[in-house]
C-alpha cells in the first residue's frame, strides 16, 4: 500500500486486513465470501478475487467488479479469477484457473483482450506478479512451475 502497510486475507474467515508498520492490525474487509488474491494500485487501491459475488463491507468506495469476460471459444467454464496484478499503465491483470487464461482489464474494470489462454500453453493459473519491467509472472497449479512472459 501507499503507506508501506501490509494487506493479507483470511480466506476462511473471509476477511481482509491491513497490518502497520507499528504492527496495527486493522480489519478492512469483510465479505460474505471467501477472497483470494490481492493487489494494491498504484493508486492506493485493493483489488480482490473472489470466487464467488456477493456482498462486502468495504472501507472506502467500491469502484467496481468484474465477473469476467466470455467468449464461448476460448472460456468453457465459470470464471473463477486466482490471482490479480497490476502493469506500470494501469492495466489490471486476472489469472483465470478454470478457463486457463489471463485476462486483461482496464482500471475501471473493461474487459480488454486476453493476453494468455491455453492456446499459449498455460494450464490452471493461480499467482500473478508484474515486475517493474512490465514481466508477468504466472504460477501454475497442476504443473507447480512459474512461468515469466513479456506481454507490453
Amino acid at each position: 500500500m501507499l503507506d508501506r502497510s501490509l494487506i493479507y486475507s483470511e480466506y476462511d474467515n473471509k476477511v481482509i486486513y491491513k497490518v502497520a508498520l507499528n504492527k496495527q492490525k486493522t480489519e478492512i474487509i469483510s465479505t460474505e465470501h471467501n477472497p483470494g488474491g490481492l493487489c494494491c494500485t498504484k493508486s492506493g487501491d485493493i483489488l480482490v478475487c473472489m470466487g464467488y459475488r456477493g456482498t462486502a463491507r468495504v472501507s472506502g468506495n467500491l469502484h467496481f467488479t468484474y465477473d469476467g469476460h466470455v467468449i464461448a471459444s476460448i472460456l468453457k467454464d465459470r470464471f473463477q479469477p486466482s490471482g490479480v496484478a497490476t502493469d506500470s499503465l494501469g492495466h489490471i491483470l486476472i489469472a483465470d484457473r478454470a478457463n486457463n487464461a489471463v485476462h486483461l482489464i482496464s482500471q475501471d474494470g473493461d474487459f480488454l483482450s486476453y493476453i494468455l489462454t491455453e492456446n499459449d500453453g498455460i494450464s490452471r493459473p493461480y499467482g500473478i506478479s508484474v515486475d517493474r519491467h512490465d514481466n508477468l509472472w504466472l504460477v501454475e497449479q497442476e504443473k507447480a512451475c512459474v512461468k515469466v512472459y513479456r506481454y507490453l
